[in-house]
């Protein structure tokens, strides 16, 4: 039988890729040569994803990262990559924090 333990990794290695190319898959909405979008709907978009990965920290007991809103003028190309950089550092920071809370909790149950 698998131990949730294992279950967890399986779901993980399988719904991580998926939202990992769902966000690629939006940043392919930011180039210019194919769509039309104003800067508030890309910021629209970023601010959503952002409070989806807040949500995220909240669901595994993590206080998500203190955020403020930027005064600073980007434009939708420097918003894709730092955004999506941001966002990709963020899951990956998650990633390793779950790790960390996972091995305590198995050496914990040991």
């Amino acid at each position: 039988m698998e131990s949730k333990q294992d279950k967890f990794v399986r779901l993980v290695d399988l719904r991580l890729p998926k939202i990992l190319h769902g966000i690629k898959n939006l940043s392919n909405l930011a180039n210019k040569n194919n769509y039309e979008y104003g800067e508030g709907q890309a910021h629209n978009i970023l601010a959503q994803v952002h409070e989806s990965l807040d949500d995220l920290y909240r669901c595994f007991g993590i206080d998500p990262q203190p955020t403020e809103p930027s005064e600073v003028k980007v434009t939708a190309s420097d918003l894709k990559y730092e955004q999506l950089e941001e966002a990709y550092q963020d899951i990956t920071a998650s990633r390793a924090k779950l790790a960390y809370i996972l091995s305590k909790e198995t050496k914990r149950d040991n």
